[in-house]
Order: C-alpha cells, then sequence, then structure tokens
C-alpha cells in the first residue's frame, strides 16, 4: 500500500486514482495468498521437527510449485489486465493495465516470499524476517519516486516489483543457509525462468488478438516447463 500513501502527494489524485485501481486488483490476490500460505506454518514446524531432510523438501517444493500457480494465474491477468480494468473500473482507467501487469508479476515474487517466511517464523527466525522486510519496503520507498518521474505509473508498479525481489533474494538466502539447504536452481530460478519466458513471449506477442497470444503464451509455457525440468516426476 506504500504507493497509495505517497503518490496523491508526490504525483496528483489523478494518477494515483489510476493507480490505485490497479492496485487494488492486485492487493485482492495478495490477500488471498497471505491466507493460503498461513496454513503452511503448522506443516513447517512440524516437519523441522521430524527431521532436516523431510523440512527441506517441504520448502523446497512449496516454493517451486508456490511460484508456478502464482506465475499461471499472474499470466492470466497479465494476458486480460486491460479488460479486467476496463470491465471493473471503466474506459477512464485503461492506463492502469499495465502497472495491473507489473504487478501481477510481482505477486510471484510475493507468494515465493511468503512461503519463505513462513519457513522462517516456524523457524523463530522472526528478527530476520521483520529486517529484510524493511529492506524491501526502503527499496519501494527509494525508488517509487525516481521510477514514476522516468516511466510514470509503469514504474511506481516496478518500484513495487523490484522492493519484492528484493525482499525476497534476502529471504531466500537465509532460508537456503539456515532453515533447508535446497537447490535454489531448481527450486527458485528454474521455476523463475519459466514465468520469465512466459512474461517475455506475451509482450512480444501484444500486437497479436487474444485468442493466438493466449495460444502462444501457453505453448510457451510448454516449453519452458520441458526445457527447465520443472513437470512433477
Amino acid at each position: 500500500r506504500l504507493p497509495s500513501l505517497i503518490l496523491p502527494a508526490a504525483a496528483g489524485l489523478a494518477p494515483a486514482g489510476i493507480f490505485d485501481a490497479a492496485n487494488r486488483f492486485s492487493s485482492t490476490l495478495g490477500m488471498a495468498t497471505s491466507a493460503s500460505v498461513v496454513g503452511l506454518m503448522p506443516s513447517f514446524a512440524r516437519s523441522l521437527g521430524a527431521g532436516a531432510s523431510q523440512s527441506t523438501d517441504l520448502v523446497a517444493y512449496s516454493v517451486k510449485y508456490m511460484c508456478l500457480g502464482m506465475a499461471a494465474i499472474s499470466t492470466a491477468i497479465a494476458l486480460l489486465a486491460h479488460y479486467i480494468i476496463q470491465l471493473f473500473f471503466g474506459e477512464a482507467f485503461y492506463e492502469a493495465g499495465l502497472p495491473l501487469q507489473i504487478l501481477a508479476w510481482a505477486q510471484v515474487l510475493f507468494a515465493m516470499d511468503a512461503v519463505l517466511q513462513q519457513a522462517m517464523l516456524a523457524s523463530n527466525a522472526a528478527p530476520a524476517v521483520i529486517r529484510h522486510s524493511i529492506v524491501g519496503l526502503a527499496t519501494q520507498l527509494a525508488t517509487i519516486l525516481i521510477l514514476f518521474k522516468v516511466l510514470g505509473l509503469p514504474g511506481v508498479a516496478l518500484a513495487v516489483f523490484l522492493g519484492s525481489a528484493v525482499a525476497l533474494a534476502l529471504d531466500l538466502g537465509f532460508v537456503i543457509r539456515h532453515i533447508a539447504a535446497f537447490s535454489i536452481v531448481r527450486f527458485a530460478l528454474a521455476p523463475l525462468a519459466a514465468a520469465c519466458v512466459a512474461a517475455i513471449t506475451l509482450y512480444a506477442s501484444g500486437y497479436l488478438s487474444l485468442v493466438a497470444q493466449a495460444l502462444l503464451v501457453a505453448a510457451g509455457w510448454a516449453i519452458a516447463i520441458v526445457v527447465f525440468g520443472l513437470a512433477p516426476k
């Protein structure tokens, strides 16, 4: 919610209102993600007591499939972003479409980080969660106005994305060092790479019809899953 607090004073009510249209939809998705992830804490707590191998597998696969699941949802939202904005807010808010796309991809990082934070809280590492969240928030604060001046409202969404990426990187490093030493390439970077392939395909095919674009993005997802070895074994 940081952009909604800063933009009215820094950019005026009209740009703030347009961005808020995108942010409301993204925030709803984020709240649903948070609610679903909270249920992982008891499982993490039990697995941490059962042994290192079991807890490592649980954390690793939770991160991987949360990334893939949220990336699939974000792909659909990004594909339909302008339609969603027009449906719920009208033609006057059309400019919120691109910020919504960026915020949807930021939710992938947020969802992965939410899983990692649950593992950290179950391991009594709450101080680290707080520190990393503050750093992520500070990143947003430091980049919102700069990127808004350069890129407009998409720059504000990009600042949110960068803040989520910084917090994710810090939490991921902490979990691997202190809680669950899983393969960062297999369980984090490969799913993120597949999501990047889908995102690049989506934006590169923006000139096509919605149906053609959807088919191309689906093909990109299928190829990425095979290439990065993400299919369940």
